[in-house]
């Protein structure tokens, strides 16, 4: 009975932590049909760098994607490259544990946990189009937090220089120095980074496959 009872609340945990999104495959070789999405994340504490964290930044899908949601969790200072289903996204706020729609976000510096509110102009850029076997780079979210006063907050340097580089980033993996899995993905995805790059270079906003928002 004990055992029923277990894994009964497993199931519950289970359920529940699908409320909050998905968390896509990281570094996965190009499949057909598919696209990638590629971040980064900086955390300063007291106007310092944190030496460890992570921040979540969440995709919401539009559109086709309805009913889709992304969490892409970012190691602080690492290129994280995400493997998604092509279509319309948005950027959000993550979930809550039960699937709510949350006006924060919720970030770890140093081993201690802090939030930060969500700024709307985030959600508001506009939706983002990717295509299959397209490369999509977001940019670098970053997260400061004060103390004296207490305040915090949060922005996206979605600017073409940050966006080139963490497309530069995924196209170094191809070092014989890369373990096996993580070279095979860069070179499965060459193509892909390449018209990525290309495309950055002509726009100022997320890529040549940005949307306006509807007014």
């Amino acid at each position: 009975m004990l055992n029923k009872k277990l894994a009964g609340l497993l199931s519950a945990a289970l359920l529940l932590a699908g409320c909050s999104g998905t968390i896509p495959q990281i570094n996965e070789a190009q499949r057909p049909g598919k696209a990638a999405v590629v971040a980064s994340s900086q955390i300063e504490i007291e106007g310092g760098p944190a030496r460890s964290g992570t921040l979540t930044l969440g995709l919401r899908g539009e559109e086709e994607n309805s009913g889709i949601f992304y969490r892409l969790v970012l190691p602080a200072n690492k290129t994280s490259f995400y493997e998604i289903e092509p279509g319309t996204y948005r950027l959000s706020a993550p979930l809550s544990f039960f699937g709510f729609s949350s006006n924060k976000l919720n970030f770890s510096a140093n081993g201690q946990s802090y939030w930060a509110p969500w700024p709307q102009i985030l959600s508001d850029k506009g939706l983002m189009v990717i295509r299959p076997g397209e490369v999509l780079s977001i940019g670098v979210l970053k997260a400061a937090l004060w103390t004296a006063p207490p305040s915090s907050s949060v922005s996206l340097d979605n600017s073409v220089q940050s966006r080139r580089a963490l497309v530069q980033d995924v196209i170094k993996e191809m070092d014989p120095t890369s373990t096996d899995d993580i070279r095979e993905m860069s070179l499965s995805w060459m193509d892909a980074l390449q018209s990525a790059l290309t495309g950055i270079l002509s726009d100022k906003g997320f890529g040549t496959s940005q949307k306006s928002a509807p007014q």
